[in-house]
């Protein structure tokens, strides 16, 4: 997304190394925090679960079911 570890980090009040740490799987991370990077990066939460296995693609928007 052409963001740096390092601004990414500053944006999310955490050091580099942290960012790292999540990048490569080696710490786990909140969900305060997942939903902070969510909002400095411009995405949906859902972004970071695309592709993951055992789940399936959640529908576009305009196919879920009004509540």
């Amino acid at each position: 997304m052409g963001v740096t570890q390092k601004l990414l980090a500053v944006s999310a009040g955490v050091s580099p190394q942290q960012i790292a740490k999540y990048e490569c799987a080696d710490a786990h991370m909140s969900v305060v925090m997942l939903w902070k990077l969510s909002q400095i990066l411009g995405v949906d939460i859902d972004y970071f679960f695309r592709g993951a296995p055992g789940l399936t693609t959640p529908p576009e928007p305009e196919q879920r079911l009004e509540r």
